[in-house]
């Protein structure tokens, strides 16, 4: 059984009712499965679970950015963040998700 399960933090700039994300979920694991056929194998394996997408809400980069500032970081210096490699970027996004 799988143990990790992905899921894609999207910004918008309006609220997507949670009621469409699995509409795009759908959408992006379709287009996954197209491009990659590990990535296929690996759902029909069940070696792994598909990605779920996720909408924070509006303005959390810039508010994540001025964060970054206030702590010291250059602005010249904060780069996207691509992957949630620990518990502070897991807390802050997961809990700015739209509701």
């Amino acid at each position: 059984m799988p143990q990790n399960m992905h899921r894609s933090l999207q910004k918008s700039d309006e609220e997507i009712g949670k009621d469409r994300w699995q509409s795009y979920s759908d959408y992006l694991n379709r287009i996954l499965c197209e491009a990659h056929d590990s990535y296929r194998e690996k759902l029909e394996r069940k070696i792994m679970l598909p990605l779920e997408v996720r909408f924070v809400q509006p303005q959390t980069y810039a508010l994540y950015r001025d964060m970054m500032i206030l702590d010291g970081a250059s602005p010249n210096q904060i780069k996207p963040v691509h992957v949630i490699s620990n518990d502070k970027l897991k807390r802050f996004f997961f809990d700015l998700q739209q509701k």
